[in-house]
């Protein structure tokens, strides 16, 4: 991978940067955890907002409209609640939406059962927010990013995060945080 930019790469980070990445968060402490998640992002300064949420999927299918929210944020354990049903009722009514699994649970064996089921990314609710940034716009491009803190393989099937294309500068970053760094270290 090259350590520069092209102008079509600088065309590419501008148009996606201006973009609203818009969330629907499905989790059942969801007063907690929209508060966290409104803290961390603000649409002006991260191009990111919460549009919905619902505490379950069966809400989210009687609440959710799809053209006002870009990709789901599922809490891997929902009481009463089996995960794989989870993502899959939600990949059976918006196929053409994205998951991301925000959960506490650090287990490759769950990351990648979720891979497997369509989910988009899988992510520990202690990651960074910068991680959590990085993770929500490669999901909102397309891309699959499944990084946690028990080494769970990405979607290319090594522990590496720059095996997802990233440019120069992302890769950098996602290496210092999945050491643990911050984003001032």
């Amino acid at each position: 991978m090259d350590n520069y930019c092209s102008r079509f790469d600088i065309i590419v980070l501008v148009k996606s940067s201006s973009a609203m990445i818009r969330l629907f968060v499905i989790e059942d402490h969801l007063a907690i955890v929209l508060s966290s998640l409104r803290f961390m992002f603000r649409p002006k300064r991260d191009g990111i907002e919460i549009t919905g949420s619902a505490r379950t999927p069966e809400e989210a299918v009687q609440m959710a409209d799809p053209a006002s929210f870009d990709i789901f944020i599922l809490d891997l354990f929902l009481p009463d609640l089996q995960p794989v049903d989870n993502i899959r009722m939600l990949r059976h009514y918006f196929p053409d939406k994205a998951v991301i699994i925000l959960t506490g649970e650090k287990s490759s064996a769950w990351s990648n059962k979720m891979n497997k089921e369509g989910a988009s990314a899988y992510i520990s609710k202690d990651s960074s927010r910068e991680l959590l940034s990085l993770t929500i716009k490669k999901v909102a491009s397309g891309e699959h990013f499944f990084i946690d803190d028990s080494s769970a393989s990405n979607h290319n099937k090594s522990n590496d995060p720059c095996t997802n294309e990233l440019t120069p500068v992302e890769c950098k970053i996602a290496r210092l945080l999945s050491r643990g760094l911050t984003h001032k270290e």
